[in-house]
């Protein structure tokens, strides 16, 4: 590969190099993680759009607020609660798949000077799959028992001091984003440090330590981006939303809202989450060039693995 097509991973970079590198990157080997998503990834993303259309289908068919079967049966409470769990699963299992898979791709291609193997990377991911899917329980785990420590003292507070409790309520959420930004390179980590699932929160946690708030900037502008892309593709339900929307008005069937949600806007909901889904390979590259960025700043190993290169 020509030196002005690969990728150097194990360099320094600002903010908007980080960001620029991973278009870029995406551009050049866009052809490669196709192929390693469907090799990979393709399985829970199917199971993860089954659980998106459950959800929907369930969650618009209950009144969440009143906690009150909308009319359809006696088990649609039942059915919202079964629906959240499986969405939760299949996010959790397509996550470590995608994380999984294309870390070790990206570690395949600073192996082999930007020239990737792609049997390798299936059988390097393959061996550690277990360990990618119990990453992520853990990682999922840990930031909902850091949520029931933040925000319990506000909620049991706020029986007895409405104002003191909404304010430690709300303060809770800052030490949850600080963990979330502490944790953020687990995958990262048990992908090119071959780190087991604890060792991966920790080294994470070091390498994120000194450079937090760059960090938390990154995944800022870089979400900012992929919610401006998302946006352009929720239009189609978007669209049928508004026109339904003009039809049940003129037919005089505002009154019952519940019409407003169908199989076509099930279709649509789930179409454009999917999308959304895919997208998640942008955050998945980001995440790895911040951990070669942060690792670099830490250890130097790029520089001194060029200066090896230069004495040989």
């Amino acid at each position: 590969m020509k030196s002005s097509q690969l990728i150097t991973f194990r360099k320094e970079r600002e903010l908007g190099q980080i960001i620029g590198d991973t278009f870029k990157f995406i551009r050049k080997n866009g052809k490669s993680l196709w192929r390693l998503f469907l090799r990979t990834s393709m399985l829970p993303f199917i199971v993860l759009l089954a659980a998106v259309a459950y959800y929907t289908y369930a969650s618009t068919g209950v009144n969440t607020l009143s906690l009150q079967p909308s009319g359809v049966g006696d088990y649609d409470l039942g059915a919202f609660i079964i629906s959240i769990i499986a969405l939760l699963l299949g996010i959790i299992w397509y996550s470590a798949a995608l994380y999984g898979s294309v870390s070790e791709y990206i570690k395949n291609y600073v192996d082999h000077d930007g020239f990737p193997i792609l049997d390798e990377v299936v059988n390097a991911f393959k061996q550690k799959m277990g360990n990618y899917i119990g990453l992520g329980f853990a990682q999922v785990f840990f930031i909902i028992f850091a949520c029931i420590l933040a925000f319990l003292p506000g909620a049991i507070i706020i029986n007895s001091s409405g104002f003191m409790g909404g304010i430690l309520f709300f303060a809770g959420i800052f030490p949850v984003i600080y963990l979330a930004i502490r944790w953020l390179l687990v995958f990262q980590t048990m992908a090119h440090s071959d780190t087991t699932i604890v060792a991966s929160f920790t080294e994470s946690g070091r390498l994120i330590k000194d450079f937090w708030w760059i960090t938390f900037a990154t995944i800022i502008v870089q979400g900012l981006l992929m919610y401006a892309i998302s946006i352009a593709f929720q239009m189609p339900l978007i669209v049928y939303m508004f026109a339904k929307g003009i039809i049940m008005a003129q037919e005089g069937s505002l009154s019952d809202p519940s019409s407003m949600f169908d199989w076509g806007f099930v279709a649509l909901q789930t179409l454009s989450s999917g999308i959304s889904y895919l997208m998640y390979i942008i955050l998945v590259i980001t995440h790895n060039l911040i951990f070669f960025n942060l690792n670099e700043r830490k250890t130097q190993s790029g520089s001194l693995a060029k200066i090896d290169t230069l004495g040989n």
